[in-house]
């Protein structure tokens, strides 16, 4: 429960972090007397190199003085003078600053638990947007600990615009088809899906499991489609699939350009989400691509995120 005494800090108490000119530097935000949230006077500075450890520390002390203070009184003036970019900086504007300093922030809850986030710069001059990664703490005071977690979420900012400079270079895959023919695709990025070869499964081809969240999330897969036993019409699609997957709440087969893919069905229930393609190859051989995302409804946002992607996906696909 937050303070009632207006003159103490309330919860949660936030550090701003930057990293940048082979520094870190941890300013403390405390609240003024009027309500809202600003850069204290004092700030803390450490190599960029320092050990998590120290890190931690730097952290918690800059957290004992937000709860020692009061509540500040600067005014407009004054705080002119608290801005970040004076503080162990070369750069002679905050605009300046901004755009070559990495942001993180910590904030510390009454119950002891963290959260530690870094940010993007958003396209409005000297703000800040999306989240590049957040980590949650529970009732944690190892110093180590906490200094690892604001290590971790500031080197992602870190990689995050270094492959905004150099995107890294898409890597393509190619499968042996049982027809003689070789398939082409663009390989799903690495940080979201572990590459699964075949699965052990005679059907499959290639199969990725998407590695974000719990390990049922998500797989997609290049297979032969055997349950279907080369009968893509939508009465049999529909039929076998209600008896592998139960009644669907939605289903739908259409029939168009996909690519190398001339079928497209789509089905989905509580317990699956299932989008595939399909091109028949030969009269006994059938070639499949497809997703399959669990319990989409407790996942909407995965879920959708996961279909938009598997269609852009589809379209690196060549034969």
């Amino acid at each position: 429960m937050l303070s009632q005494n207006k003159k103490e800090q309330p919860y949660p108490l936030s550090v701003r972090i930057y990293k940048g000119e082979g520094r870190l530097l941890f300013v403390p935000m405390v609240k003024h007397i009027y309500g809202y949230s600003v850069t204290a006077s004092n700030s803390y500075s450490l190599d960029e190199t320092e050990k998590d450890v120290v890190v931690g520390k730097t952290v918690l002390e800059a957290l004992k003085f937000i709860k020692n203070s009061p509540r500040s009184s600067a005014t407009p003036k004054e705080l002119e003078n608290y801005d970040v970019f004076l503080r162990n900086s070369k750069y002679k504007s905050f605009i300046s600053f901004w755009k070559n300093n990495h942001f993180a922030y910590v904030d510390c809850f009454e119950n002891g638990n963290f959260v530690i986030c870094s940010l993007s710069r958003d396209k409005s001059k000297g703000m800040y947007d999306t989240i590049i990664k957040k980590l949650e703490l529970k009732e944690e005071q190892n110093p180590e600990i906490i200094g690892q977690a604001v290590v971790d979420v500031l080197t992602a900012s870190e990689e995050y615009y270094a492959n905004l400079k150099n995107p890294p270079q898409k890597m393509k895959k190619e499968i042996d088809l049982l027809d003689g023919t070789k398939l082409t695709y663009i390989q799903p990025p690495e940080k979201e899906w572990e590459d699964t070869e075949d699965c052990g499964a005679a059907e499959i081809y290639q199969s990725y499991s998407y590695n974000k969240g719990s390990s049922d999330t998500a797989v997609m897969y290049f297979g032969i489609a055997a349950e279907l036993d080369c009968d893509i019409t939508e009465q049999h699609v529909l039929c076998v699939s209600t008896k592998m997957y139960g009644e669907p709440d939605m289903f739908e087969y259409k029939s168009g350009d996909f690519g190398v893919f001339d079928i497209c069905v789509e089905l989905k229930n509580k317990n699956i989400h299932k989008v595939s393609y399909y091109k028949k190859q030969s009269d006994d051989l059938l070639l499949e691509c497809t997703l399959e995302v669990y319990k989409p409804n407790s996942r909407m946002k995965t879920d959708e995120k996961l279909v938009v992607e598997f269609r852009n996906f589809i379209k690196t696909v060549t034969i």
